[in-house]
This record gives C-alpha cells, structure tokens and sequence, in this order.
C-alpha cells in the first residue's frame, strides 16, 4: 500500500490496522455552491468515524473541514495532530481550541502509534 507521508503508514501499522485507509471520498460544496470531494486519511469500519492527520492546520482547510462536518452530520470527523497544543498565529488560538470551538474531537497522533 502506498501512504501519502511516514506518520500515516506507522498510524495504520500501529492502532488504526483496523481502519480502512483513503478508501472514502466524500462529496461536499464550498460557498460558492462548487462541488469538491474529500478522502479521509482513515476510516473506521462501520463508516462513521474518520481520522485526519494533520501537521500543520491550513485557514483554507479549517474551512473546509466545517463545511464537510456540517454537510456530513452522520459522519464524525476526527483530527490526529502533531502538536493539537501549537498556536495559529494570526488567530492566537491553539488548534485544539479550534476543535473544541467548531465540534470537533483532537488528539495528538502519538497516541496512535
């Protein structure tokens, strides 16, 4: 199988090899009403949870990410971070107060190994 980064592949061998890795694409619209598909890192088996790994947290992800969670209710979406504890600059928050602001669950993808 070929992984998009290291860590992804070190994840699905540790904890998560029992999750299906970028096997879903998922359909949502941007503001604009255009259509994008999404594929989670990682999805659980019964298709209700799905883990993205991240490292660095991009605004025009965050974005993103709201509207797949608002498009998509059935769906939980998860972050996996390096640091869920680094600030975003120009907003001087955390990435886990981002999660926690906008409904989402965050951990640190150590936890994953």
């Amino acid at each position: 199988m070929k992984y998009r980064s290291d860590i992804e592949r070190k994840i699905h061998q540790g904890k998560l090899k029992n999750w299906s890795y970028e096997s879903v694409k998922i359909e949502w619209e941007d503001a604009k009403d255009k259509k994008h598909k999404y594929t989670a890192d990682f999805i659980h088996l019964n298709g209700k949870k799905m883990i993205e790994v991240k490292g660095y947290f991009r605004r025009g992800e965050r974005t993103k990410y709201k509207a797949i969670k608002k498009q998509n209710e059935n769906v939980e979406l998860i972050f996996a971070f390096q640091d869920p504890d680094r600030l975003i600059r120009r907003e001087k928050i955390t990435y886990r107060y981002w999660c926690d602001k906008n409904g989402f669950t965050c951990f640190s993808w150590k936890q994953l190994l």
